[in-house]
């Protein structure tokens, strides 16, 4: 997605949000006092850690919606005691 379509439909590129993501992150952390000294490699570790995670989000989503459908399939066979065993 080019810079113009992202503005026109409201998007942000998965680069820039990565790079906010890494800065909410490294915020939190250094809030926190969670980690007293922060590297370079730690940070583009963080970046590039993020950015494949937002690329391969189509992917994951397609999975959660084959795992949510697939338990709307199993449930719906089931009956009505099997989904209620205490209300006999």
């Amino acid at each position: 997605m080019g810079e113009d379509e992202g503005k026109k439909c409201g998007c942000i590129a998965d680069e820039a949000l990565a790079l906010k993501l890494v800065k909410v992150y490294f915020e939190e952390v250094a809030r926190m006092g969670l980690k007293r000294k922060l590297d370079f490699d730690s940070i583009i570790n963080a970046y590039f850690y993020a950015l494949q995670r937002l690329k391969s989000k189509d992917k994951e989503l397609k999975n959660m919606v084959r795992l949510v459908e697939d338990a709307e399939r199993r449930m719906a066979a089931e009956t009505r005691d099997e989904l209620f065993p205490s209300m006999k």
